[in-house]
């Protein structure tokens, strides 16, 4: 437990370090949000571009770890929906945010840090493949839910074609679009090139983590905290369990690579179940509660997690 803690208190204390900045406005809210375009449009490409650059492509039986993450977080998603409508009778498009707050994680802002703080770069590639997927396969979901739950004119083609459009414009899959190049070259960076990638990549840990720390402090409690507890349940404890389950005796996968997707499985649910529920005008409130009370608790979690898997 004392090297877990060693582990996850550092990793916690930055976000920690963010929030109270933040609570008392020694950043300012445009500093915040530029802290936050660093890390998600500088930081974190770099890492990722430095990451795919400096590694061979992914083996067929590397890409398991998709079937068993996304397999199982879709079991997860009818599940949470099962549980929304027969339990908390939600309509279909509220479903659509319930079920997403179950199984979307915080795997950029909190999953990069705390993978690489535990794995070092040798982490930084299954966690890369499922951050790939992450959002063109929770998101495109959801919007197909909530449009045929609202009787919205989109057709499935046009929900597709708009969640890949936004996994185009992603920063992270742009710097691995622009890496792959080089792997399949098999060129390796210029030492200047590398070393400047290192000097910007060694920023995305800190950075990202106390940005989200900051960015904390626009989550209120509110809404119906049952409903919220529920997805936080879901999110914390069945996700990684699930994950677990498939990835070491379904799938079986190499055991640092079952412990980096688990651990993904356990990070707390993302702000982008926020934002959808925010743009869609829906369930907003219990998104909120549930991303703030998650990232709290996921504390504790995580750390018994990472016991856990050391033991």
């Amino acid at each position: 437990m004392e090297l877990t803690l060693g582990i996850v208190l550092p990793v916690f204390g930055l976000v920690l370090c963010g929030y109270i900045v933040g609570r008392t406005r020694l950043l300012t809210a445009e500093g915040i949000q530029g802290l936050t375009n660093f890390v998600f449009y500088v930081a974190i490409p770099v890492l990722m571009f430095r990451t795919v650059a400096r590694n061979d492509l992914p083996s067929a039986d590397d890409m398991n770890i998709l079937a068993a993450y996304f397999g199982g977080s879709y079991l997860l998603y009818l599940g949470a929906v099962l549980i929304g409508r027969f339990i908390f009778r939600l309509p279909l498009d509220q479903l659509a945010i319930f079920g997403m707050g179950s199984v979307y994680g915080n795997t950029v802002m909190l999953g990069l840090p705390l993978v690489y703080a535990i794995y070092g770069e040798a982490g930084m590639l299954p966690l890369l493949i499922i951050i790939s997927f992450h959002n063109p396969m929770f998101i495109t979901l959801t919007a197909l839910i909530v449009e045929f739950g609202r009787g919205q004119n989109k057709t499935t083609v046009q929900v597709i074609f708009s969640s890949l459009k936004i996994m185009a414009s992603n920063p992270v899959v742009i710097a691995i679009c622009l890496a792959l190049p080089l792997v399949l070259l098999d060129w390796d960076l210029p030492v200047p090139v590398d070393r400047f990638c290192a000097l910007l990549s060694a920023a995305a840990a800190p950075c990202a983590l106390f940005a989200l720390g900051a960015s904390l402090i626009d989550y209120k409690i509110a809404g119906k905290l049952d409903e919220s507890l529920t997805i936080v349940g879901l999110k914390l404890i069945a996700h990684p369990l699930i994950i677990w389950a498939l990835t070491t005796y379904v799938f079986r996968l190499d055991p640092m690579w079952a412990a980096i997707a688990t651990i993904s499985a356990a990070l707390p649910t993302g702000a982008n179940v926020f934002i959808y529920a925010s743009g869609y005008g829906i369930y907003v409130a219990r998104a909120t509660s549930a991303t703030l009370i998650s990232t709290g608790l996921s504390v504790v979690t995580v750390a018994l997690l990472l016991n856990w898997i050391a033991n």
